[in-house]
């Protein structure tokens, strides 16, 4: 063991790990354990080591700590000199390899997929996995199913916002004299909220046979220009045709899709909200 100010001597450090990645940390004659740990973690070209100190009834030991995850993040510590034995794991270092980084690995119709991380993004279509921190080998059935209720959820977020857009593009453009809109007459306004109401109203070619407008699935459009949701409409549609639905709102052509062209040029960095706001200042 060591203890926090005891001194080594002068040698170099390196640190490398699979990925490629390496530093080389000198350390000085009069450098005490303390003085290295705070040093390889203030270390500008440190690709992510944690140096770091543990007092034990036996003694104090060095400890370093990948900071990322997986195969690639492995790493080695190997010295130039032998007095820094004590503190590396190479060149007849003595430190001990606690752990090993390594990939998660999971088999899914005989295919093994591996992930630098606990969470698998698209093993199946669709579908996250993630593996719980303390996970251990073994076979387990995952049901994927369709999760209808945050599908409504979301659909009913979609109406909510898009209302609370139009009564604040109303306030902001209202010709009442008693309540004068701050953008009354604005071109911008008045563009941005016809692109809107004109893509919800937008049929979607590409649906299937009644799923071609938000009214084929309960969403209809008030006189005050708001969307009023009726529930069980979009539950019924949901539960006999749910892949229409969601190719309604983003297919190539769908209502979701055309909503992020339209929106974009607004509110994209220096896009024409932000200059409008420019001139406006």
């Amino acid at each position: 063991g060591v203890v926090f100010n005891t001194v080594l001597g002068a040698g170099n450090l390196t640190f490398s790990n699979n990925d490629g990645d390496s530093f080389v940390f000198n350390v000085g004659a009069t450098d005490t354990i303390g003085d290295i740990i705070f040093a390889i973690n203030e270390a500008g070209d440190n690709f992510g080591i944690s140096a770091s100190s543990v007092n034990g009834d036996t003694g104090a030991k060095v400890v370093y700590r990948g900071l990322g995850t997986g195969d690639l993040e492995d790493f080695t510590v190997t010295n130039d000199n032998a007095n820094l034995a004590a503190i590396s794991d190479g060149n007849g270092g003595t430190l001990n390899k606690d752990t090993t980084a390594l990939d998660a690995s999971i088999s899914i119709a005989g295919l093994t997929i591996s992930s630098a991380s606990n969470s698998f993004t698209d093993p199946v279509l669709g579908v996250v996995l993630v593996l719980v921190a303390n996970a251990s080998a073994g076979t387990v059935t995952v049901s994927v199913e369709k999760d209808k209720t945050t599908v409504q959820e979301n659909i009913q977020a979609f109406v909510d916002s898009y209302n609370d857009f139009i009564r604040t593009a109303n306030q902001l453009g209202s010709t009442d004299e008693a309540a004068l809109g701050a953008l009354v007459g604005d071109a911008t306004l008045r563009n941005i909220t016809r692109q809107i109401s004109s893509t919800i109203s937008a049929t979607v070619a590409s649906s299937a046979t009644g799923f071609e407008t938000l009214s084929r699935i309960g969403i209809s459009t008030q006189r005050d220009g708001t969307l009023l949701l009726n529930t069980s409409e979009l539950t019924s549609r949901l539960e006999s045709n749910f892949d229409y639905v969601g190719n309604l709102f983003f297919a190539n052509d769908g209502i979701g899709t055309l909503l992020e062209s339209s929106i974009t040029p607004y509110t994209e960095i220096a896009g024409l909200l932000d200059s409008k706001n420019d001139i406006t200042n």
